[in-house]
């Protein structure tokens, strides 16, 4: 699971740590006034490798009886949530929810209207952030299973305090920096929170709680990057603040989580 992990994240955050700075150069610096043609040819790219995969890869079909609608997913995340899953869930709907007031329409306001920048510095935290994942990965590698619930928790914690730095406008280099933090306990958080999940119930029914959090932020938060944009129209770094605060808020359950797992810790690998 956790080698699944690391080259899902691996691949595309090197690709875009090495791709954004050169598109929003580009499109900043070279081409200024050329953004529409910029978001015009990425659509071309997308439809084309939509074609490839449809060429060339085989279809992921389902077995009789696992199909099911989002109302179903639901109602499976509901009951789970009632059960043995509860401070799991608490956690990563807290998560979840910090995340969706912190979209990329945000930060991208936050540069342009705190900073005065353009696509070209949105580029770089985003690169920033990029390279952060890849260099998470090598340090998850080496943390000892018996420490997962620390490890849990000192990222979440690291998560919080570069977002709370982020909402205190600091230099545009610092900025940069904090980025890289933010996502680099972040992309820790999602191994560890994956391995917590994976190490409490079967792989089947991990796979229905996932796709049920899927729904989750599908349907009922949908309505929360509004709740972003309004904040952000008040300060823009006012959505950072308040995810700060959720995922502090993480902090006491999964000390509760790492109290009552006795010998069931997050495993790593």
């Amino acid at each position: 699971m956790k080698d699944a992990l690391v080259w899902h994240m691996l691949l595309p955050e090197a690709s875009a740590a090495i791709s954004y700075p050169l598109l929003g150069y580009a499109l900043s610096a070279l081409r200024p006034g050329s953004v529409r043609e910029g978001f015009l040819a990425l659509a071309v790219a997308h439809v084309a490798l939509a074609i490839y995969v449809l060429a060339l890869f085989y279809p992921v079909t389902l077995k009789e009886g696992e199909e099911g609608s989002l109302l179903d997913d639901l109602r499976k995340l509901a009951g789970a949530l009632g059960g043995r899953l509860r401070l799991y869930l608490s956690v990563e709907l807290l998560y979840l929810l910090a995340w969706q007031l912190t979209p990329a329409f945000v930060l991208v306001n936050y540069v342009v209207e705190g900073y005065g920048g353009n696509l070209f510095h949105v580029a770089l935290f985003d690169a920033s952030m990029s390279t952060a994942s890849v260099a998470s990965m090598l340090v998850v590698d080496r943390v000892p299973a018996r420490l997962g619930f620390r490890a849990m928790a000192l990222s979440a914690a690291g998560v919080s305090a570069s977002m709370l730095l982020l909402s205190a406008k600091p230099p545009l280099w610092a900025l940069m920096v904090l980025g890289f933090a933010l996502r680099m306990f972040d992309s820790a958080f999602l191994v560890f929170s994956r391995a917590w999940l994976y190490g409490s119930i079967a792989r089947e029914e991990a796979a229905l709680v996932s796709s049920g959090l899927s729904a989750l932020s599908l349907t009922v938060l949908l309505a929360v990057p509004l709740l972003a944009g309004l904040l952000a129209a008040v300060s823009p770094g006012l959505p950072y603040l308040a995810g700060s605060f959720l995922v502090a808020a993480t902090l006491p359950l999964i000390a509760e989580a790492s109290k009552s797992a006795g010998q069931a810790r997050p495993r790593v690998g």
